[in-house]
C-alpha cells in the first residue's frame, strides 16, 4: 500500500513539474464592438476594455437618446453588443455614468487596440448616411486605452435638421497569452491516468 501510494506520488511530482516548466507563448485574440443609438449633433464614445467599459462626452444640441420623439424621461436606448443602456447624465459636466458589461469574460481586461471603424447603414434607419463615425484617439499607455469615437450628425457646413440612429462596429485585438503543451507532456498525462489507476487497484487488494 505505501509503495503505490509512493509511485502515485512521484509520478505527480513529475507531471508537476514538467507543467511548471511549460512555455507561454505571445498571441492576440480579435474581436469587434458595436453601439447603435439615437444621435443628434455630435458626441464623443468613450471604451475601455474593448467595449466592457462605455461612457459619454457631450459636445452639442440634444444628448444621445433624448431628441423627438423621445426625451429625457423617456429616453431611447444605446445597444452596446445587443444590450440596451439607459445612461445617466450629469449635465453640468456634460458626462455620462459609466456602462460596466456583465459579461467581462467576452472582452480584454487592460491592454488592446483599435483596428477599424465601420459605420453600419441599416435599410430601416435611411438617415444613417448624414455624418461620419470618425477614431478621434486610439487606445495607448498614454491615455489608459481608451478609444475615442466621434459621433457627428452636424458636420462642416453641411447642418441636419432633427436626430438620427447611428450605429458603427469597431474591430479590434488585444495581447494574450497562452500556454504552449509540448508533446511530450501530453503523451505524460494520457499515461499518467491509467498507470495510476492499476497501482491504486493493486495497493487495494493487498
Amino acid at each position: 500500500m505505501r509503495r503505490g501510494a509512493a509511485i502515485v506520488t512521484c509520478l505527480a511530482l513529475c507531471l508537476a513539474a514538467s507543467l511548471a516548466s511549460l512555455n507561454v507563448v505571445n498571441a492576440t485574440v480579435t474581436g469587434t464592438f458595436r453601439l447603435r443609438a439615437f444621435f443628434d449633433g455630435a458626441d464623443y464614445v468613450h471604451i475601455q476594455n474593448a467595449g466592457g467599459i462605455v461612457w459619454y462626452e457631450h459636445i452639442r444640441y440634444d444628448y444621445p437618446g433624448e431628441h423627438s420623439p423621445y426625451s429625457s424621461s423617456s429616453p431611447a436606448p444605446t445597444t452596446i453588443d445587443g444590450v440596451d443602456w439607459y445612461p445617466l447624465w450629469n449635465y453640468t459636466a456634460a458626462m455620462s455614468d459609466t456602462y460596466v458589461t456583465s459579461s467581462p469574460q467576452n472582452y480584454p481586461s487592460g491592454e488592446w487596440t483599435a483596428l477599424s471603424i465601420t459605420k453600419i447603414i441599416n435599410e430601416s434607419d435611411t438617415d444613417q448616411s448624414r455624418g461620419p463615425v470618425t477614431v478621434e484617439e486610439y487606445p495607448s499607455s498614454s491615455n489608459n486605452f481608451t478609444a475615442k469615437i466621434l459621433v457627428n450628425d452636424d458636420t462642416g457646413n453641411i447642418v441636419y435638421f432633427g436626430a438620427a440612429w447611428y450605429e458603427f462596429e469597431l474591430s479590434w485585438e488585444a495581447p494574450a497569452l497562452i500556454p504552449e503543451y509540448p508533446f511530450v507532456i501530453l503523451v505524460g498525462l494520457f499515461a499518467l491516468l491509467p498507470l495510476t489507476l492499476v497501482i491504486l487497484s493493486r495497493s487495494r487488494r493487498r
